[in-house]
């Protein structure tokens, strides 16, 4: 017969047990949402860049019109949803005297 020891010994290695497992289950967890969160920003940055992109290709071809009669607006208002979704960069902080 086992006494209260040997059994307050087994429940105790069996919830380290448990613990063990259930660390491992959410750092494996908690990996993928590193991961998924990794790709998200890759796919985030290559979406600003290729807005930007869009937006200096409309603003190079008003340059290269400027002086001519040309109406912008419908362009303008095709690219701004694209633009509004990349963020403008935040301001620069000023150095302080």
């Amino acid at each position: 017969m086992a006494s209260i020891e040997d059994i307050v010994l087994l429940l105790m290695n069996y919830i380290i047990e448990l613990n063990s497992k259930a660390l491992n289950e959410i750092n494996e967890k908690l990996g993928e949402i590193m991961s998924n969160q990794e790709n998200l920003d890759q796919r985030v940055q290559y979406l600003g860049t290729q807005v930007q992109e869009v937006v200096n290709a409309v603003n190079d071809l008003k340059e290269q019109v400027a002086g001519m009669n040309v109406d912008f607006s419908g362009l303008d208002a095709a690219i701004q949803p694209l633009a509004d979704i990349v963020p403008d960069a935040e301001p620069e902080p000023e150095p302080e005297p």
